[in-house]
């Protein structure tokens, strides 16, 4: 999801739940019924003092819902209506203190249970509830909290990263804390952790399969070397530690770590300096810290930063930054180790933090990335073209887009004329969006032409793909926020680039366009939402400011009061994802060909709440498609992979024979198997799937 900051978007991960705690009834808040095409629908609003900054949706039912506008509100039912929070010793919000923030609280973390959870300030005051919020207490008084890291089986327990309230000099060190009664006690596990963008310290696996609920990881300094609170600390000062009985004792420890990240498909990843200071070397645990394999890469230059982008097909996507700051070289790994890499798509576009790399939810091995259009061995400038490119088979080929039939090259557009379009690092337009809970959906904002970068604002249009990234139609001339709702069965669309006074829906998939009037004011949108955890719910929600008040606004959107009719079998199709549409067949990729089974697009039509998208697979034969290049190898044109002598590739042999070698051993010709196979697949091939 995303919200626009006035001319800058952030991504908002939204989940809620809340329970009885109504203090004052807060907003304005009003209920009306549009009359559409499609019968009725009823609109909810309420108004807020200022800007919303967040929304906050609480698992798993998302009946409570957190919103910040100068104080903390709270929903009780799905954002029908709203009450102001009372949280002891809060700050005053700006609008009624002028030294005060601009917004109380500036995150909610949820536990493993939905009625405890956390709010942390925007001047790292930290609060906790353990009774969905009927009341609250102020944790920490004398920290300034940085970071809070719920475990993920333990609902009371809990690590903080914070600093001493009280010091104010650059050089202040930040401390990791442990508590196991949601920060009433809490004990030093560490006065000098690493400081990140990202938690420096993790729970890892704990409490889940063999791993033990005391286990955790971080990356700190030893005591030895932590001298006074006032003296300084080389990096090279920092360790990467990991006990498993909450840090009475260390386990295993690793020296010259500069950075951890935990990610929930098991792989653990740490960042070690190597022998040239400029230099780091990226390692993957699999087994939670006991074991570590260095990632090999093809290319030999300095790593200057890693972005773990997915890990949801078998296989680690990571975008490696050689310092260039607008793009690095997207990566795809093995699927035996995790750890050695091959090159996906070079010249892949990035900001400081975000990456223009996108799976698309629910279908196996489809992506879209941005990346600059260059010849291999140039590095690109950022006034170089961008294109936007897709992947159908987990990385290991790359497409550009065709332009929507309806769409004409601009006059002024030299060849390679495509469709492109913006990604996580657009800071102006909505970014790529998708459901798992509706299958084959894509939107995007974006422009027909030779580059994503060419000038021209009018240019930018909203699209829509049904076939998960393969082919787009145009469905707006201008920009939008949007959302699926009922799993796809409706979308709401609200303009993210100009004040309005409606959204607009659409039961067809884009077809059509019915216009929702909510009050008759002219609103600046920041964000359009689905309210459901599962998909299937005919609500969504809007909220931004009004142009001329700047009073913030939420809306409830309720569609089931409209004629709507329920689907029945005749409303649905099944749908392959790799459908050939110059020869009629279904393809086999992946190991498998599938079908889902869907809503067809004229069919207006609500799902129902038994409704599932039926996955049909059967397994088959290997095709070309299910080969990405190996180790050292580049895929030029077409299906080829071509060695590279670039980098370390110039002195790596393929033909050596490993360690420990006995007997036979197979060498790679250039290509392996795609990580994501299915079981019926894997019986069929090598264990040593990187032969041909």
């Amino acid at each position: 999801y995303q919200r626009r900051v006035r001319g800058t978007y952030s991504f908002l991960r939204l989940t809620m739940r809340f329970s009885f705690f109504l203090l004052v009834l807060f907003s304005f808040l009003s209920s009306s019924v549009s009359d559409t095409p499609y019968g009725t629908v009823t609109v909810t609003g309420s108004t807020f003092p200022q800007e919303i900054s967040f929304v906050k949706w609480l698992k798993p039912d998302f009946s409570i819902i957190y919103l910040s506008s100068g104080f903390l509100y709270a929903s009780y039912d799905s954002g029908k209506t709203f009450a102001k929070v009372a949280l002891p010793n809060q700050p005053n919000p700006r609008a009624s203190d002028p030294q005060g923030p601009v917004n109380i609280i500036k995150s909610i973390i949820e536990t493993t249970q939905r009625d405890q959870h956390y709010a942390l300030g925007t001047t790292n005051l930290l609060w906790r509830t353990k009774d969905a919020g009927q009341t609250w207490k102020q944790i920490l008084v004398d920290k300034t909290v940085h970071h809070v890291i719920p475990h993920p089986t333990e609902a009371d327990w809990v690590m903080f990263i914070v600093q001493e309230r009280n010091c104010t000099s650059h050089m202040c060190r930040e401390q990791l804390y442990l508590s196991k009664n949601m920060g009433d006690t809490n004990i030093l596990l560490s006065k000098a952790i690493l400081s990140g963008e990202k938690p420096q310290a993790t729970w890892g696996a704990a409490g889940n399969g063999k791993v033990k609920k005391e286990n955790i990881h971080f990356v700190g300094v030893p005591e030895e070397k932590q001298g006074d609170s006032s003296s300084w600390i080389s990096f090279d000062s920092y360790v990467y530690f990991h006990s498993d009985d909450l840090f009475k004792t260390v386990k295993s420890r690793r020296d010259n770590c500069i950075g951890l990240l935990y990610k929930p498909e098991g792989f653990l990843f740490i960042a070690l300096h190597s022998a040239t200071f400029a230099s780091g070397e990226l390692w993957v645990s699999e087994d939670d810290g006991a074991t570590f394999n260095m990632v090999r890469f093809p290319e030999s230059r300095d790593h200057y930063r890693y972005n773990i982008l997915d890990l949801s097909e078998g296989a680690v996507f990571v975008n490696v930054d050689f310092g260039k700051y607008h793009w690095g070289h997207l990566y795809v790994s093995d699927a035996v180790t995790g750890s050695v890499f091959s090159e996906s798509l070079k010249f892949n576009t990035r900001g400081e933090l975000k990456v223009d790399f996108f799976k698309v939810a629910g279908v196996d091995g489809f992506y879209l990335a941005n990346a600059y259009d260059v010849g291999r061995n140039e590095d690109p400038s950022p006034l170089d073209p961008v294109k936007t490119y897709h992947s159908s088979d987990n990385g290991g080929s790359w497409r550009t887009l065709k332009p929507p039939a309806s769409e004409d090259c601009p006059s002024t557009s030299t060849a390679g004329c495509t469709l492109n379009l913006f990604g996580g690092t657009s800071t102006e337009y909505s970014n790529y969006y998708s459901s798992q809970f509706a299958l084959g959906l894509v939107m995007a904002t974006g422009k027909v032409g030779p580059s994503l970068l060419e000038a021209g604002e009018d240019n930018v249009k909203t699209y829509l793909s049904r076939d998960a990234g393969f082919t787009w139609t145009k469905v707006k001339d201008s920009t939008y926020h949007y959302a699926f709702v009922d799993q796809g069965s409706l979308i709401v669309l609200a303009d993210n680039q100009r004040a309005s006074k409606v959204v607009h829906y659409s039961f067809d998939q884009g077809l059509t366009w019915v216009d929702l009037n909510l009050d008759g004011h002219e609103y600046e949108f920041d964000a359009v939402e689905t309210i459901s955890a599962t998909g299937i719910n005919k609500k969504a929600a809007v909220y931004g400011i009004d142009k001329n008040t700047h009073a913030g606004h939420f809306f409830l959107l309720d569609f089931s009061t409209t004629n709507v009719r329920e689907c029945t079998a005749d409303d649905y199709e099944y749908w392959n994802p790799h459908y050939d549409s110059d020869t009629g067949n279904d393809k086999c990729i992946l190991g498998q060909k599938i079908n889902y089974r869907r809503r067809k697009r004229e069919s207006a039509c609500f799902h129902d709440q038994s409704f599932s998208m039926q996955l049909v697979s059967t397994g088959c034969p290997c095709v070309e498609e299910d080969y990405e290049c190996d180790f050292c190898f580049f895929r030029l044109y077409g299906n080829v992979c071509i060695r590279s002598y670039d980098g370390i590739c110039a002195i790596y042999n393929h033909k050596l024979p490993p360690p420990n070698c006995e007997g036979t051993y197979p060498v790679s010709q250039g290509y392996r198997l795609v990580a994501k196979l299915n079981a019926y697949q894997r019986k069929r091939v090598p264990s040593k799937i990187n032969i041909l």
